[in-house]
């Protein structure tokens, strides 16, 4: 990207498990693309891994593609997703971060709802699968996220829509 373009780091210690989650994001108007690294740290248990992603975004905040690479073990995976089928957006599982994805690609009024097909992806295991998400606006800054599967949390955001505090599962940090 060029020397001209705006950059943002993010940092979120994991309440669910023992971990550190850090993400770049950089901004491109001129190539008009939204690029994100990002790199966790995780231990659940006896398990450890890292996994290290960069998504690509259009200025909108729509999905180009996404690498991610998970090493776990003596055991290195790597995925890329270029096309997300009938999936809206993409979904790193307990990465506080890509719900940005969903809440910076539209308006929603106080008090209403988005439901979005979510690419949702499992670490360390590296799977994708779709998995029905809704977000409810409850204030300028607080949402609550809801699927099937996990249940519902509540979550702060700052004003670029990036989450601060995220119920049971991330804090950032700085």
């Amino acid at each position: 990207m060029s020397t001209s373009a705006a950059v943002s780091t993010y940092a979120w210690r994991r309440l669910d498990l023992d971990g550190l989650t850090f993400v770049r994001v950089e901004r491109d108007e001129h190539g008009g693309i939204v690029g994100v690294d990002g790199q966790e740290i995780c231990v659940d248990g006896r398990q450890t891994w890292s996994t290290r992603f960069t998504i690509e975004l259009d200025l909108g905040w729509r999905h180009r593609s996404t690498w991610v690479e998970v090493t776990h073990g003596d055991d290195i995976q790597t995925l890329r997703l270029d096309n997300l089928g009938d999936c809206e957006v993409v979904d790193l599982a307990g990465n506080p971060f890509t719900n940005a994805l969903v809440l910076r690609s539209g308006i929603v009024p106080m008090g209403g709802e988005v439901a979005v097909l979510a690419a949702f992806i499992e670490t360390p295991i590296l799977t994708v699968r779709p998995l029905r998400q809704r977000y409810t606006r409850l204030a300028d800054d607080r949402w609550t996220y809801a699927d099937d599967e996990h249940g519902a949390f509540e979550f702060s955001v700052d004003t670029d829509g990036i989450v601060i505090d995220y119920r049971g599962l991330a804090t950032r940090l700085g």
